[in-house]
């Protein structure tokens, strides 16, 4: 029965040591880390804006809205008016194959286009779902409207990444929810 006590008190003791290494680790690296998430947060939503057009990614407003595009679900995490009074940036998460992808999406709202398109997070194969956030795959999204920003199996104009079908369709459609969105905004 001793024996049995002193064990559970012993992997107590050990528990709580790692617990408060966790801990500890934890509040040394939480700001670091939120001050590079908000680093790569501004550096995609200046990639999506034309040039010479400022926006605040600290002005963003949540918002949580569901959009259905193609039977699939698209969460619209936030959105912020540029001070052209014209460019919205939208921020939208959705499903790939490998998991979320949160993409900022620039939205002109007087043409109900694409002005740019930045990956903010994803955890897609490298090399495959990965080759969304290269220009030769989001340089065909920039200038699209809610009719033509599909693949071009699904009638769009976007050229699917090899190999990469599913991606390929959750950005576009990422891209057409925000355009909805921007258009619903008024």
């Amino acid at each position: 029965m001793k024996k049995i006590l002193k064990l559970t008190l012993i992997l107590f003791l050990v528990s709580a040591v790692v617990a408060g290494v966790l801990g500890g680790v934890y509040i040394i690296t939480k700001d670091p880390i939120d001050a590079n998430n908000a680093k790569v947060t501004k550096e995609a939503y200046a990639a999506v804006m034309p040039d010479g057009v400022e926006i605040d990614p600290l002005k963003a407003v949540d918002s949580g809205e569901v959009k259905t595009v193609n039977g699939a679900s698209i969460t619209i995490v936030k959105y912020t008016l540029a001070e052209d009074g014209v460019t919205y940036v939208v921020e939208a998460e959705t499903t790939g194959s490998q998991g979320k992808i949160l993409t900022a999406i620039g939205v002109d709202s007087a043409t109900g286009t694409c002005t740019g398109i930045a990956i903010v997070s994803s955890s897609e194969t490298s090399g495959l779902g990965a080759e969304a956030s290269k220009p030769y795959f989001k340089d065909q999204l920039q200038g699209t409207d809610a009719s033509s920003c599909f693949i071009t199996k699904e009638g769009g104009t976007v050229e699917a990444i090899s190999g990469a079908t599913i991606t390929s369709k959750a950005v576009t459609r990422s891209v057409n929810a925000a355009i909805e969105f921007v258009a619903n905004l008024g």
